[in-house]
């Protein structure tokens, strides 16, 4: 498969993380795939990503990216330590906040909380019984 990208995402629009997300369609389940971008000056936000990910995954820099290469790297990729790259992930993916850590009480900003009588609180006093709808007990054979 090819993918040809005509407007490369800024980085408000989701930036390296969305051109991954696009150019990762060209190949599935180990098959070779073929992407194509087109780049102009427009796209100098995300050139310094675009650069480190080509070395990351040992293609060749365009001429015109090599002032974009980190201090110690070639064009050809051959020279630098990939292990020294530092991406700048500014995605809120795994941002933490308040509940973040996945404790039972992350749910509680959204909405009342337990002693307040909404979701999650202790229910204290019975339900009455269904009258004619799901859960009543019915008379006969119910096949009537």
């Amino acid at each position: 498969m090819h993918v040809i990208n005509f407007d490369l995402p800024s980085n408000a629009h989701g930036g390296i993380d969305e051109y991954t997300h696009r150019i990762g369609r060209t190949g599935r389940i180990g098959n070779m795939g073929l992407a194509s971008s087109f780049y102009n000056t427009r796209n100098e936000d995300i050139a310094e990503a675009l650069v480190k990910l080509l070395l990351e995954t040992r293609q060749n820099i365009p001429d015109f990216l090599e002032a974009y290469l980190p201090e110690g790297f070639t064009m050809d990729g051959q020279t630098g330590d990939l292990d020294t790259l530092e991406f700048d992930d500014d995605s809120d993916e795994e941002e933490g906040g308040e509940n973040a850590d996945g404790d039972a009480n992350a749910g509680v900003a959204w909405g009342a909380d337990g002693a307040a009588g909404g979701w999650g609180a202790t229910e204290t006093t019975e339900a009455a019984p269904a009258v004619g709808g799901w859960g009543a007990v019915a008379g006969g054979s119910g096949w009537d």
